[in-house]
């Protein structure tokens, strides 16, 4: 099959070419192979979801963790006295994310 084109830039001038065929070839896989293919694949982007997930939980734990301690510094500063308590609603936290992180 032959087609004419022209360029945008040149009007008069056609550009031919010829079409050899319109259809990929095949690959050369067996309905087996690419069925162990198409499986394997779907397995890669399971674990890759899995993994992505779970660097977002830890990435928000460690925010968190960050931000709570934080927090927890600038009320020491202003009641010394929960110190040891703000202290420890830090540490429960850090234990709770933890324990998500692994169950993960």
């Amino acid at each position: 099959m032959r087609r004419i084109n022209y360029e945008p830039a040149n009007q008069d001038m056609p550009v031919t070419g010829e079409i050899l065929d319109m259809v990929p070839a095949r690959r050369g896989f067996s309905r087996r192979g690419e069925t162990a293919l198409g499986t394997m694949v779907e397995k890669a982007l399971i674990a890759a979801g899995y993994d992505h997930c779970q660097a977002l939980l830890t990435k928000a734990a460690l925010e968190h963790t960050g931000a709570l301690s934080c927090m927890a510094a600038r009320l020491s500063n202003i009641d010394s006295e929960g110190t040891e308590h703000y202290r420890e609603i830090v540490a429960a936290y850090v234990r709770s994310a933890v324990q998500r992180i692994e169950g993960w």
